[in-house]
């Protein structure tokens, strides 16, 4: 049985991206320094996502179900992560963690395992506190 969609909390997700976008734009491109902590945007945006897809995909009973959710996961999530990876790796320098092993470890999206902040976001921002 098909579920009711929840177009009024997916729409939600738009907002939260958006906020994630400005977030990362202060300070950039003319966009000022807001007074408030739009980086909450990330978290929210992650458990109304996962909602979500639990809602959408609670009826899930075999592992070949399962199976095909995750590769159809990965196909939409890897390639746009790939692409931007390398656009950091060519075009953004000054990276606090930078070399093969970062790179392989940010492709195989493990960066945020690795115990030290200048792995976790390496090739994702200049460096903490900078």
């Amino acid at each position: 049985m098909k579920r009711p969609s929840l177009d009024p909390l997916t729409s939600l997700r738009f907002f939260a991206a958006g906020a994630i976008v400005l977030h990362h734009l202060q300070g950039h491109l003319g966009i000022p320094s807001m007074p408030i902590n739009l980086g909450t945007g990330v978290a929210f945006f992650f458990v109304l996502s996962g909602f979500i897809l639990c809602y959408a995909y609670s009826d899930m009973d075999s592992g070949k179900q399962a199976k095909a959710f995750y590769l159809a996961r990965f196909a939409r999530i890897w390639p746009l992560h790939a692409m931007t990876l390398i656009a950091a790796a060519l075009l953004a320098p000054g990276y606090t963690v930078r070399g093969p092993v970062a790179l392989v470890v940010n492709a195989m999206l493990l960066q945020a395992w690795w115990p030290s902040l200048d792995w976790v976001f390496s090739y994702n921002t200049k460096g903490v506190g900078d």
